[in-house]
């Protein structure tokens, strides 16, 4: 996939399926968004894409994460 054609929507479904599909922790989810996150604000300072589409994800996966573990 493009860097352009990546959304926040494709993160956030990303995250979402690491933590609960394949079963990782909130903390590993937060290691790869600790990769990926300078990535796209690398791409937004050369003027490939115009905001980062990983701001914020990370906060809604937690708020999901949380409300669903016993």
């Amino acid at each position: 996939m493009r860097i352009k054609a990546i959304k926040y929507s494709n993160i956030r479904r990303l995250y979402s399926s690491l933590t609960m599909d394949k079963g990782l922790k909130p903390s590993s989810v937060k290691t790869i968004h600790k990769a990926v996150r300078p990535i796209f604000a690398f791409a937004v300072h050369d003027n490939y894409i115009a905001t980062n589409p990983t701001e914020n994800v990370l906060a809604d996966i937690k708020k999901i994460y949380s409300c669903e573990k016993p």
